[in-house]
C-alpha cells in the first residue's frame, strides 16, 4: 500500500494505491474518488461496542472496507471538515482518538471504543472516544484529520493543558483528566472554564480550529437571520 496526503493544510484528502487483495478502512461518508476494483462492504464492531456507544449516548460506529482487486487500484478519502490530514504510526502503544478527528486506518490496527468519562462532555464527541491499537501483535497507521492545522506535541513527564475541543488524538498511557482553568468569572463569562490536564509521557495531537456541529451551526444562522 502507499499513501500520498494531497491538497492544501486547509483542504487536505488522502490518496491511497492498493495492489490485490490489500485493504484499507474508512468512515463513511469518506469516498471521493476509485479507480480500479475493490470489494467494499460496511463492516462494525460487533454488536456489543455497538450497543455501549448507543447506551452511552453516541452513535454506533462502522466502517467502509475496501479490498484492492487488481494491483494500482486508486482511492481517494477526504474528511467532512477543513484542515489538514496526519498519518500516525501505531506499533506498540495504542491511539485514542476523538471520533470525529478519525478517517481511516490500514489492515495491521484494531478500532474500539473507549470509555472516556466525564471528559467527553466537554467535546462534541460524548462519553466513548476510540482507541487503535495494534491487531494480534501487528502494526498498522490511523489517519486522522483536524480541523485546522496540527501539531504533535511530545509530552515528557511535563504536564500540558488544553481546551479538550482542540484534542485530536493522544497516546493511550498518558494521564488525562480535567482541571480548572481560570476563576469564576472565566467559568461564566468566558468559553474557559474547565480543561484537559495532560501529563505522563507520550504524544499528544492538537488541533487549531475544532469541528463544529455543522446542522446546528446553520440553524444558528438561520435563528439570527429571523427564520
Amino acid at each position: 500500500m502507499k499513501y500520498e496526503i494531497l491538497g492544501s493544510s486547509f483542504a487536505s484528502y488522502l490518496k491511497i494505491t492498493l495492489n490485490i487483495g490489500e485493504t484499507i478502512y474508512a468512515v463513511p461518508g469518506s469516498f471521493v474518488f476509485l479507480d480500479g476494483e475493490a470489494d467494499i462492504e460496511a463492516t462494525g464492531q460487533g454488536l456489543f461496542n455497538a450497543i455501549k456507544r448507543k447506551v452511552a449516548g453516541g452513535q454506533s460506529f462502522f466502517f467502509v472496507k475496501y479490498t484492492a482487486k487488481k494491483d494500482n487500484t486508486t482511492l481517494i478519502l477526504a474528511p467532512d471538515s477543513h484542515g489538514m490530514i496526519t498519518p500516525i504510526y501505531v506499533k506498540a502503544i495504542p491511539v485514542i482518538i476523538q471520533d470525529k478527528c478519525y478517517l481511516a486506518h490500514t489492515s495491521g490496527l484494531k478500532i474500539s471504543t473507549t470509555f472516556v468519562g466525564a471528559r467527553g462532555l466537554l467535546t462534541q464527541s460524548g462519553f466513548m472516544w476510540l482507541k487503535a491499537e495494534p491487531d494480534m501483535g501487528g502494526e498498522g497507521i490511523v489517519f486522522v484529520s483536524s480541523a485546522g492545522e496540527i501539531e504533535k506535541i511530545a509530552i515528557e513527564d511535563n504536564e500540558v493543558k488544553i481546551d479538550p475541543k482542540h484534542i485530536v488524538c493522544y497516546s493511550a498511557y498518558l494521564d488525562v483528566g480535567l482541571a480548572k482553568f481560570g476563576g469564576v468569572s472565566s467559568f461564566l463569562f468566558g468559553k474557559e472554564g474547565l480543561i484537559f490536564s495532560v501529563k505522563g509521557k507520550g504524544s499528544l495531537w492538537i488541533q487549531t480550529r475544532y469541528h463544529l456541529d455543522f446542522e446546528r451551526y446553520l440553524d444558528e444562522i438561520k435563528n439570527k437571520k429571523g427564520g
